[in-house]
């Protein structure tokens, strides 16, 4: 994790800012985690603002005999005492005091205006709600928002109902807002994918017409795998509004955004500085969105069947 971050430095040194989606430990009430996790990132906590982003890990339920004590559905449960005292984030007045500073936004420059959602919190409805307003009040060009669940990227199995609930309920949302770019992190792999009217018919290398960016990613040594197969069901479900554009698995991945006016320009790097994917986004005075692939989206993905063998999660702990 500290190479990197170093490595996230070097490639962006001048960086306004650090979004960093989730599950910044694993177990919340480890202090001795959270330590770590300062220390990796060293110098790059003095120099770069951090948006932290709540996980299901950075949650704790005091209550022993809870079940799925890190799922939507416990009511009782609560971000990390850690958490408040150790970020100095805006306190949101319009959501419950349990989501205050879980919940936020802040403005940088008439540029960027993000949104920060708390995606393993409670009241998503409300959030959502929030958002909407948040969003048709901003004049900025551009608005991201961020939140740790995933919404296109389940790894296998049945979904989690209220997953599913809520995976709809943002994309109704989504209709309203136009969100330039969707930011989380959660399935420990990368995946970048569009949201659009019939992005599905478009091939690497176009100009596409699309409304919402995803991106997925994570730098940590717990290493998910990517499903293009759900990604497909998506696009079904959706009418080939949703398309998966590039994944990767087995390595760690972090991304470099670039703004200049009306174009975002966009680079997603392993820790050795190789660029694994690119795109540039632009946007014109009506709002409406075109993106183009860089020509490395045309390489060969790294799947588990290409890449070295990592040890699993449980033999690091």
């Amino acid at each position: 994790v500290t190479r990197t971050f170093d490595a996230a430095a070097q490639a962006a040194p001048n960086a306004r800012f650090a979004i960093h989606g989730g599950d910044l430990v694993n177990t919340a009430v480890y202090d001795k985690e959270w330590a770590e996790w300062f220390g990796a990132l060293g110098r790059t906590h003095q120099t770069i603002p951090a948006a932290p982003v709540a996980g299901n890990h950075d949650y704790v339920n005091f209550d022993k005999d809870a079940e799925d004590s890190k799922l939507f559905v416990v009511e009782n449960k609560t971000v990390t005492p850690f958490w408040r005292p150790q970020f100095g984030l805006p306190v949101e007045r319009d959501v419950p005091d349990t989501l205050r500073e879980t919940v936020y936004d802040f403005r940088y420059t008439d540029d960027i205006h993000v949104f920060v959602l708390d995606s393993s919190g409670i009241d998503f409805d409300g959030q959502l709600r929030w958002l909407e307003e948040r969003v048709a009040a901003s004049d900025a060009r551009w608005k991201i928002l961020t939140m740790h669940h995933a919404l296109h990227a389940n790894v296998a199995g049945n979904e989690h109902p209220e997953h599913l609930r809520r995976r709809l309920a943002l994309l109704r949302s989504m209709e309203k807002t136009k969100v330039d770019l969707v930011i989380s992190g959660h399935r420990h792999s990368y995946q970048r994918g569009v949201y659009g009217d019939d992005v599905a018919r478009y091939a690497a290398g176009d100009a596409q017409s699309v409304d919402t960016v995803f991106v997925i990613t994570a730098s940590s040594t717990k290493r998910g795998q990517t499903k293009p197969e759900i990604w497909a069901e998506y696009a079904e479900e959706l009418d080939d509004d949703v398309r998966l554009s590039r994944h990767g698995d087995n390595t760690p991945i972090y991304a470099v955004f670039h703004v200049d006016g009306d174009a975002l320009g966009y680079r997603a790097l392993d820790p050795t500085g190789a660029i694994y994917d690119a795109f540039t986004l632009r946007k014109d005075q009506n709002g409406a969105k075109t993106l183009i692939d860089d020509p490395v989206v045309d390489t060969e993905p790294r799947t588990r069947e290409n890449t070295g063998r990592y040890i699993s999660w449980d033999d690091l702990r």
